[in-house]
């Protein structure tokens, strides 16, 4: 089996690449799917601990086995991050696209994250567009209207709303359809 892909755009991908560069410490994908995005963080960043988080294993066995710095952990990211989480550089929260699980998600982690870290939230924001698949995985939906669209603007609004309201975090920027959040001191 070959090396799976990130379902994510390239344009996203740049933007956790870059913003896993600024910071120092490890890389938590919650959504891990096919391990795609978990796994190009590992080989990108290969001094950083990677640690992905999935309710489900949906992928090889081979997937992770070459990589030495990444960890995959089958369980409720709802539960919260281990005992012996280390710090977080860079929070990719891509798990289950309910306003509740990112509420448990960020809650539950984000004081994991170090200071100057960021929380970077997918699908947070709706964009149109055509209909694009990875073999049987579908990357857009149907609206109400019929149109394709990705992203869920409920997500961004809960994110922004815990992020934001303690004055600890701030929105730097939006990048596809990710919204980004650094800790401040």
């Amino acid at each position: 089996m070959g090396k799976p892909l990130p379902l994510i755009t390239l344009n996203e991908l740049c933007g956790l690449c870059k913003y896993m560069g600024m910071s120092k410490g490890g890389f938590v994908e919650i959504g891990t799917r096919f391990g795609g995005t978990s796994r190009l963080m590992a080989e990108t960043f290969p001094e950083r601990n990677i640690l992905t988080v999935d309710i489900k294993k949906q992928y090889d066995e081979t997937t992770f086995a070459d990589l030495d710095n990444l960890a995959f952990v089958e369980a409720d990211s709802g539960l919260g991050p281990p005992e012996w989480m280390w710090p977080i550089g860079t929070l990719f929260i891509d798990g289950r696209h309910r306003p509740d699980a990112v509420h448990k998600d960020i809650t539950l982690w984000s004081p994991h994250v170090e200071v100057g870290g960021f929380v970077i939230l997918h699908d947070a924001i709706t964009q149109a567009g055509i209909m694009v698949s990875i073999g049987n995985v579908k990357l857009m939906h149907k609206d109400e209207s019929g149109q394709y669209t990705s992203g869920y603007p409920e997500l961004g609004e809960t994110a922004k709303r815990l992020l934001l309201s303690d004055g600890g975090w701030s929105m730097v920027e939006c990048v596809g359809s990710c919204m980004v959040f650094q800790k401040g001191a």
